[in-house]
């Protein structure tokens, strides 16, 4: 009994120790279990938070090289991190084999290490995203440049959750740490918190994203966008707390490298050795107006078919508008290059309805031999027709009549930047070869390999600047992203690959 005495008259003391420091003694929220690690955790909200949040997990089409965990340090005091462990955990999908709503995955924790100054961030650097090809990431992390580098940190692009817990408390059997009970007790040693997932129950029941850990409601994430701090005030409501972050380059291509490359610094990761710093002090950066366009109905990719890489010439378009498009009365003209003049054009007449936020897919003559990288299935198209395009040279010009063109740049008719009538878009692109169809430049550099992609669904008039060249020797999910859509895949957003 004596013993047991001392050993409370102890813990008072540790208790009242921490009050003089600014620790309470009785932090709102937990129960009779209450320790000193409670706390020193209670003391750390809204110090130490949850900055942003990147999942790369899926392998299709991410933004970002790493998944990453981002924290702040928003005191005027360092923090020790060596008592600090990060919780991590993805949710699942309605069409998920092992699917159940109210179960997420399996918690997996990181111990924290080292001192965390004043108003610097701390890294955690995950896994590395190895199917999406280098040239598709639009933010690259150097490997091992974390303050703690984790390569068996693979946070999901469709839900995640992550939690900042002082001491090991063993989270193994709780889904959500920021409330235990559903009466708004918190976990032992919580600290902070964030919980995201794509797409809610009433935008799909099929394929919906669910997570069970967040701060009140979750915030929304995917395969290009993080979750960040909207401000540094924590409201302990992760869907007001977070916005998102579009790290996919669909800015106008007009605007200056520098700017892009100094806005995707400011909101990139950092760690320790980066210093102190305000994530909240956007950089001064100088930047056209947004450039607009009437166009949104678009070439969006061309293909050329011989013995490469693709099974098929074809051309798909896609509707950027917000209403659909009756294609009927529309033609897409085709030419190859040659000198000192094109081939002469020719032209498919379109046909039905182009939905909003869809492609479509003009599939032309099967290559040979067979057994190409990426076979398009034959009659896969919304017209199937026997056109070619060259993989040296082409054009290919989408005008709103049906009589047959006879200049050789539509685009620029009369040498004065007058497009014909009825002038939609175009896409003229080379290899080796010459074309005299194009909009401001030509695009290289197309192959038997690679075809010409849009970069994003803004129309600058510059073939150049507008497609880059995309190669489908590659397997998995980036080749299935890269294949050309017809109508019947539904909407979709062509930048970031996701379906709506």
């Amino acid at each position: 009994m004596k013993k047991r005495n001392i050993l409370r008259a102890a813990g008072l003391c540790a208790l009242l120790i921490l009050g003089a420091f600014g620790f309470s003694a009785c932090p709102a929220g937990t129960t009779e279990k209450n320790t000193t690690d409670d706390a020193i955790a209670q003391s750390l909200r809204g110090k130490l938070l949850v900055l942003q949040v990147f999942g790369d997990g899926g392998n299709s089409g991410v933004a970002v090289s790493h998944s990453f965990v981002e924290l702040y340090n928003n005191s005027n005091s360092d923090i020790d991190m060596d008592n600090i462990y990060l919780w991590y955990a993805n949710g699942r999908r309605a069409n998920d084999p092992d699917f159940n709503a109210d179960i997420d995955q399996d918690w997996s924790s990181i111990q924290l290490s080292g001192t965390l100054s004043a108003k610097c961030s701390y890294l955690i650097l995950g896994a590395k995203n190895t199917g999406t090809p280098a040239a598709s990431i639009r933010l690259t992390i150097q490997d091992g440049s974390g303050d703690q580098n984790v390569s068996s940190m693979v946070l999901g692009n469709r839900s995640f959750k992550v939690a900042l817990i002082y001491s090991n408390t063993d989270l193994t059997d709780i889904q959500n740490p920021f409330d235990i009970d559903g009466a708004g007790t918190k976990a032992e040693g919580y600290i902070d918190m964030a919980g995201a997932r794509n797409t809610a129950p009433d935008a799909d029941p099929a394929k919906y994203d669910t997570i069970n850990g967040y701060e009140t409601a979750p915030a929304r994430n995917s395969a290009s966008v993080s979750i960040r701090r909207a401000s540094l005030t924590d409201t302990d409501n992760n869907s007001v707390d977070f916005e998102q972050i579009r790290y996919v380059n669909d800015k106008d291509t007009s605007i200056p490298v520098w700017a892009e490359t100094e806005l995707l610094e400011f909101y990139g990761p950092k760690n320790m050795a980066y210093g102190a710093w305000d994530p909240m002090e956007k950089p001064d950066v100088v930047e056209p107006p947004p450039y607009t366009s009437d166009n949104t109905l678009l070439i969006f990719q061309a293909g050329a078919s011989t013995n490469g890489a693709i099974s098929h010439s074809f051309v798909e378009l896609y509707n950027a508008g917000a209403v659909d498009v009756n294609l009927n009365g529309y033609s897409l003209q085709y030419a190859n290059g040659g000198d000192p003049v094109d081939d002469d054009w020719a032209k498919i007449d379109l046909s039905g309805v182009l939905p909003k936020n869809c492609s479509y897919l003009i599939l032309g003559t099967k290559g040979s031999p067979t057994g190409s990288q990426y076979e398009i299935p034959d009659n896969f198209g919304d017209i199937n027709t026997q056109f070619s395009l060259s993989n040296d040279s082409f054009k290919v010009a989408l005008i709103h009549n049906t009589s047959l063109l006879t200049v050789q740049n539509p685009f620029d008719s009369d040498g004065a930047g007058e497009p014909v009538t009825n002038y939609v878009d175009m896409l003229g692109a080379v290899n080796t070869g010459k074309i005299h169809g194009y909009e401001t430049a030509v695009m290289p550099k197309i192959s038997k390999q690679q075809t010409a992609r849009r970069v994003s669904i803004i129309d600058t008039d510059n073939n150049e600047k507008d497609f880059t060249n995309i190669d489908y020797r590659t397997t998995g999910a980036a080749l299935e992203f890269r294949g050309p859509k017809n109508v019947a895949y539904g909407a979709w957003d062509p930048v970031s690959g996701e379906k709506e």
